[in-house]
């Protein structure tokens, strides 16, 4: 989830809110001419102000002239719960779609295309064979990557929960070293130097673009069953610990962490978000 220049966005089980310019929250939904469903899965804000928004078996996007366009089944999209929603550089969204327990259904990840049909990518085509898709990232060059989350061993051990989209339109699949038998991937995420970050029960691993890995195993510092991974602007990393703490490494190599003493809620996180501010200009000299 990102936040446009006025105003920070929220999904909820029941609805979305926003954050308008007045410090004021603001429930969105179906009265206010939004065609999405009372169940919101993710929220994210592209660059040109619009506002996607995916719910129960629907993808909604609110243009910045407030206008909505919704897709549903009738467009190519998956007869079933939507998940985790991310935008590449162009405003293309990705977008994971899931199986409904006891009705089926597909498990995988879609994408809108310029005409305006979605298009569905499952383990047919190459992703992982065993789990359901649970995080996204877009990487500099604009191809997803995804990590899996896990419902049953996946023999032999090591499991296979990371795959890539690939320039020549292949997804190849890969295991986060050191992952158990059931490691989930709960988040993924680029920093600034290209190195994808991946949040994982076992602790927090980094891929550079070469494809070498750093985890748990390798700094100690990052061996916290992790939910959230969020690398910032400036080089600093900020994670979950469980579900009562974030902690940051800094770019200058301090650490620190954030919990419930600090007034962080215990409900559980699902995300991060780092306010890049810039310090203001210094004063002008007094005229003489």
């Amino acid at each position: 989830m990102a936040p446009s220049k006025n105003t920070s966005v929220r999904g909820e089980a029941s609805g979305w809110l926003t954050l308008d310019a007045d410090g004021r929250w603001r429930r969105v939904g179906v009265d206010d001419g939004a065609p999405v469903s009372t169940s919101v899965a993710d929220v994210a804000v592209g660059a040109d102000g619009a506002v996607w928004v995916s719910g129960d078996k629907a993808v909604s996007r609110r243009a910045a002239d407030g206008t909505w366009t919704r897709w549903s089944a009738a467009d190519g999209l998956p007869d079933g719960p939507t998940g985790r929603l991310v935008l590449a550089p162009d405003g293309t969204p990705w977008l994971a779609v899931h199986a409904e327990p006891g009705r089926g259904g597909v498990e995988g990840v879609t994408t809108l295309g310029a005409d305006g049909r979605w298009t569905v990518f499952t383990k047919a085509d190459g992703l992982p064979r065993i789990g359901a898709v649970h995080a996204i990232a877009i990487d500099p060059d604009g191809l997803p990557w995804v990590g899996m989350r896990l419902w049953q061993s996946l023999p032999p051990a090591p499991p296979v929960n990371l795959a890539r989209r690939t320039a020549d339109e292949r997804w190849e699949a890969m295991t986060v070293p050191g992952s158990s038998e059931l490691e989930h991937v709960n988040a993924l995420a680029f920093d600034a130097a290209d190195n994808l970050w991946a949040a994982l029960y076992g602790g927090v691993a980094m891929r550079t673009p070469v494809g070498a890995w750093t985890t748990w195993a390798d700094d100690a510092q990052l061996a916290f069953a992790s939910d959230v991974v969020h690398p910032t602007a400036r080089g600093d990393l900020w994670f979950s610990d469980g579900y009562d703490r974030a902690r940051v490494r800094r770019a200058d190599g301090s650490r620190a962490s954030v919990g419930r003493a600090d007034g962080l809620a215990s409900e559980g996180m699902r995300d991060i978000a780092v306010a890049e501010l810039t310090p203001p200009p210094p004063p002008e000299p007094p005229k003489r």
